[in-house]
């Protein structure tokens, strides 16, 4: 199968969203010449291996989730923000 790398996508994240287990990204890698920390372009298509765990698989298709941990442009990784991630006293100030 074949299938095109979405922004920010890393090998990792293509082994879980296509295969349903990061322990495909050894054989993703290998299928297509690759090492597991080479950086991916949006729009490079890649070989996949069969599914390791078609459930998981499904359930990223059924609910549209793409996985993206990859860092941005510039190198940075970015931090989720908001009240849902801040801590009282550190991020969220109580006066």
């Amino acid at each position: 199968m074949e299938i095109v790398v979405d922004q920010g996508q890393s090998l990792f994240d293509v082994a879980v969203q296509h295969c349903g287990s990061t322990s495909a990204v050894f054989d993703i890698a290998v299928l297509n010449g690759l090492s597991i920390t080479d950086k991916l372009l949006p729009g490079t298509t890649l070989l996949i291996p069969a599914p390791v765990d078609s459930g998981l698989v499904q359930y990223f298709l059924i609910n549209g989730f793409i996985p993206a941990t990859d860092l941005t442009e510039a190198g940075e990784i970015i931090i989720p923000d908001g009240i849902d991630y801040w801590a009282i006293g550190i991020d969220f100030i109580v006066s």
